[in-house]
């Protein structure tokens, strides 16, 4: 189908040229599209109006001075192409697609519409993709949607293309949030795994505490006794507690003996010991189980009604696209199964 006729009308002639190139291909091998002098005579039949008049009179001039014996090259074709798009192209064609780009904005949901459309946009008018003018560019078009702009503002992006994924990183999220709260779903969440747990330490009570427990309080041990249960009418015992000769009622005590509970040597008490005290020994060893450095870049912050979404999100983000997407599609399924029922 040949190009529509060009008047002069500089907002058409980027569509003119198009229709061309696109007209001389579907031509190629057709006799009498071989020429190149052939091929500019054509063209110039689609040009016409008195705006151009004059413009077409000067190359027909010029074409009429070629010798088609030696002068027929591809040359006098791609000539033509470059004089038409200096006289009516490239003195507006900046300018309009500038103001193209100011007005260029996001329209949630179309990511991938906004950074197609912004990148040829960006191409035609002069900028190179991923300088700084055009990712300033890029968050401008994204104050359409504020929340959106905002968030992907926070993450910082170093450049380009860190940019893209971290706006639709975000988009894909926003994109989750409404179509969660149109269906009146839950955030959904994934079990908190730590990555390297601590093992279960033991717990100590008033039975099995080490000696170096000896001045802190453990809870009491409420289970059976560490002694055998009563047999052949034996005293029974009490509770817990050790087994040990009561004095006798009459006659002397026997004399006791005391023993250290720092060093636990006989002859003196704790506060007599002159050796190290066995509480800086355990204050050092909670300090080095303290100082244990442990990954815990892979445990998720606990459950909460104030950070339900915050962690439903965070789980959201570390999924593929293709996951995103369905999950999207899913949440967003729910509400016209609902219209439909």
């Amino acid at each position: 189908m040949p190009p529509q006729v060009f008047e002069g009308d500089r907002t058409k002639a980027e569509a003119f040229m198009r229709e061309l190139r696109l007209y001389m291909l579907a031509n190629r091998g057709v006799p009498g599209f071989e020429s190149p002098m052939r091929r500019v005579a054509i063209a110039l039949t689609f040009i016409k109006g008195l705006k151009v008049d004059g413009w077409v009179e000067a190359m027909l001039q010029t074409l009429e001075q070629l010798d088609p014996a030696t002068e027929d090259v591809e040359y006098v074709y791609t000539n033509f192409l470059n004089h038409f798009q200096t006289q009516y192209t490239d003195s507006t064609r900046q300018e309009v697609t500038q103001a193209a780009l100011d007005k260029h904005t996001f329209r949630f949901p179309f990511i991938d519409q906004y950074i197609s459309d912004f990148e040829n946009l960006v191409r035609k008018a002069g900028y190179t993709v991923g300088s700084r003018e055009s990712m300033n560019y890029f968050i401008k078009g994204l104050q359409s949607a504020p929340d959106v702009a905002e968030k992907v503002v926070e993450k910082f992006p170093v450049d380009y293309q860190d940019l893209k994924d971290k706006t639709i990183l975000v988009v894909k999220a926003r994109q989750l949030i409404r179509a969660m709260r149109n269906t009146g779903a839950p955030p959904f969440q994934r079990p908190a795994q730590p990555l390297n747990p601590r093992p279960n330490q033991p717990q100590y009570n008033s039975s099995n505490a080490p000696r170096s427990w000896n001045n802190i309080p453990v809870p009491m041990d409420v289970s059976r006794g560490r002694f055998p249960p009563n047999r052949n009418n034996q005293r029974s015992t009490r509770g817990n507690t050790a087994q040990v000769e009561e004095p006798q009622r009459w006659g002397p005590h026997p004399q006791r003996v005391c023993r250290c509970y720092n060093c636990d040597k006989p002859g003196h008490f704790a506060a007599e010991c002159h050796q190290p005290r066995k509480t800086q020994t355990r204050q050092a060893y909670v300090q080095d189980y303290m100082d244990q450095e442990e990954d815990l870049s892979g445990v998720q912050e606990a459950m909460n009604p104030t950070n339900l979404l915050d962690n439903a999100l965070k789980v959201f983000d570390t999924l593929p696209l293709e996951q995103k997407d369905a999950l999207i599609a899913k949440y967003e399924g729910k509400k016209e199964d609902f219209a439909a029922a």
